[in-house]
């Protein structure tokens, strides 16, 4: 999620279980972001079928601009960098790279040139993993219709 305050991009991630992981950058012009999603953040249901759908929709749309590239790390990729916790990389020109992880208690920000490499190598190696950007909008559009789609009920009539 873009930063207001500083005007500069990395990517914010809402509490999760889930590992959601990524990486931004500034160049002073454009942003990126980078994000690498775990499927469980697809198919566990939060909020009612409505609402997953309508946040599964929002990351099709998002997709769509060339500043957010969106990944999914799919079950089948088994044990993977991410699993000992979420992280964030934010990659400046004019400041230095920083690397962000929280706990359940508090969250750590670290310029540390050493912190930095061993998440991007950890990431490069999430990145590796996870399905390519147009495959992983394919999973994304499959489970909203297959898991949260207008499903009939035992009469006939359908459920939103």
């Amino acid at each position: 999620m873009p930063c207001s305050e500083c005007g500069r991009t990395g990517t914010s991630t809402p509490r999760s279980p889930h590992g959601w992981t990524g990486s931004g950058s500034w160049n002073g012009r454009h942003r990126l972001s980078w994000v690498i999603l775990t499927e469980a953040v697809l198919r566990q249901e939060i909020g009612g079928k409505q609402v997953m759908r309508d946040q599964l929709a929002h990351l099709l749309r998002m997709q769509g601009h060339d500043w957010l590239k969106i990944q999914i790390l799919p079950f089948t990729a088994g044990a993977h960098a991410g699993l000992p916790g979420e992280f964030n990389l934010l990659r400046f020109d004019d400041d230095p790279d920083i690397v962000y992880t929280e706990d359940f208690v508090q969250g750590h920000m670290t310029a540390d040139p050493a912190a930095f490499r061993e998440g991007s190598l950890r990431y490069d190696h999430l990145q590796a993993a996870a399905l390519s950007v147009e495959n992983s909008a394919a999973l994304i559009a499959r489970v909203m219709e297959e898991h949260y789609g207008e499903q009939p009920e035992p009469d006939g009539r359908a459920l939103a």
